[in-house]
C-alpha cells in the first residue's frame, strides 16, 4: 500500500504498518542476537532480569493494540533447539510457528509462562498462531556492507521512484534517520505513539529524492575545477601535481574512516568563512586554490597533508560551493 510505514523500537527493534490512515495489519519484530550457541525453548520464556521473557514482552505487543490482524516476530541469528510435533527427537528450527510446530506440552509451558508474567486471567486465551520464530540472513558483522547491498538490489529492480546514484550516502542517510526516531528508551503503548517513530513510504520516497538532489560526484565537481585551473593557465608541473593527489583524495572521500580527510575540509570550511575579505580580493580561482592551500598547510596541518592533496581539497569545496561537505560526512 501506498501509506505503509516501518517503524523503529528501541534496541533495534521494528513494526511494519500495512497502512497509516487504515492499519489492519500489524507485524512486530522483536530482534536478538545470540553468540555462540543456539537456542533452547526454555530460553525464550524464561523470566529475565526485568521479570519478562523474551516471548512475554512480544505477546504483550498484541494485548496494546486493536488490530485485526497482528503478528509476531522474534528474529534471531541463531536456530531453536526444539521438539517438532509428532516428532520424538529435538531438531534445529529456523522458521516456525509456535502453534503449528511445537508440541502440546511444550505450547502449555509458553502458554502458562505468557500468562503469569503478564497477569493475565485464566479465561484468556493465549494465541500461539499469532509468534513466528525466524533465523534472519543478516550477518552480525558488516551489517552496513548488508544495507548497501539491499538498496543496491531495490535500486537495480526500479523499487524507487527514482535511480539513486550514491547508495553509500542513501544506506547512511536513513541509517541516520532511524536510529533519530528510535531514540526513546520505551516501546510505543498507542498508535499515535508508534506513528510518531515511523518513516511512511512517502516520506522514504521525499527522503531518497532529497539525497538525489544534494547530489555531488567529487570526481565530476574536481575536473571541472582542473579544467578552470587550466582556463586560467594554471602552471602544468603544479597542475600535474594537483591531478596525482586527487586519486587520493577522491578515495578518502568515500571513506568514513578517514577522519582527517573530513577535519581537513572543516578547516576549509572555517576558513572560507572567516576570510571572506581576503577571498574577495583574489582576481582568480587559481589565486584563490593557491591562497587557501598554502595559508592551511602552513597554519593548521602540521605536515600531515601534501600541498597538492590540501589543494585538490579546496579545489572541491569551491566548486562545489561548500555543498560537498558537512559536519557528519561527505554529501557524495
Amino acid at each position: 500500500m501506498k501509506d505503509c510505514a516501518l517503524s523503529a523500537e528501541i534496541k533495534g527493534d521494528a513494526v511494519v504498518i500495512n497502512s497509516i490512515t487504515v492499519p489492519e495489519k500489524l507485524e512486530f519484530y522483536q530482534i536478538k542476537k545470540r553468540e555462540n550457541k543456539n537456542w533452547l525453548l526454555s530460553d525464550l520464556y524464561r523470566v529475565d532480569t526485568q521479570k519478562k521473557s523474551i516471548l512475554s514482552k512480544l505477546y504483550s505487543r498484541l494485548l496494546k493494540f486493536e488490530t485485526s490482524d497482528i503478528r509476531l516476530f522474534f528474529i534471531t541469528n541463531a536456530s531453536l533447539k526444539a521438539k517438532h510435533i509428532n516428532e520424538e527427537k529435538e531438531r534445529y528450527h529456523t522458521n516456525i510457528n509456535l502453534e503449528v510446530n511445537l508440541i502440546e506440552s511444550d505450547k502449555e509451558k509458553i502458554k502458562k509462562s505468557i500468562r503469569s508474567q503478564l497477569e493475565l486471567a485464566d479465561e484468556i486465551e493465549i494465541d500461539l498462531n499469532t509468534i513466528h520464530f525466524k533465523v534472519s540472513s543478516l550477518p552480525l558483522q558488516d551489517t552496513d556492507k548488508y544495507v548497501y547491498g539491499s538498496i543496491y538490489a531495490l535500486n537495480s529492480e526500479y523499487k524507487f521512484p527514482i535511480a539513486i546514484k550514491n547508495i553509500h550516502v542513501a544506506a547512511n542517510h536513513i541509517t541516520h534517520i532511524f536510529n533519530k526516531i528510535s531514540a526513546d528508551t520505551d516501546y510505543a503503548t498507542d498508535f499515535s505513539k508508534l506513528l510518531s517513530r515511523c518513516v511512511t513510504r512517502e516520506q522514504l520516497e521525499k527522503i531518497i529524492t532529497t539525497i538525489e538532489k544534494n547530489f555531488f560526484d567529487p570526481e565530476d565537481i574536481l575536473k571541472n575545477g582542473i579544467n578552470k585551473l587550466e582556463h586560467e593557465s594554471y602552471p602544468h608541473r603544479k597542475l600535474k601535481k594537483i591531478e596525482l593527489a586527487s586519486h587520493e583524495v577522491l578515495l578518502d572521500l568515500r571513506n568514513r574512516s578517514k577522519s582527517n580527510t573530513q577535519t581537513l575540509f572543516t578547516e576549509i570550511h572555517h576558513y572560507y568563512l572567516t576570510n571572506d575579505h581576503i577571498l574577495d580580493e583574489l582576481i582568480n580561482f587559481s589565486s584563490i586554490v593557491d591562497q587557501v592551500a598554502t595559508d592551511i598547510y602552513s597554519s593548521e596541518n602540521d605536515g600531515f597533508f601534501s600541498l597538492e592533496y590540501i589543494k585538490c581539497a579546496v579545489v572541491i569545496y569551491d566548486i562545489s560551493n561548500g555543498k560537498i561537505y558537512c559536519e557528519k560526512f561527505f554529501n557524495i
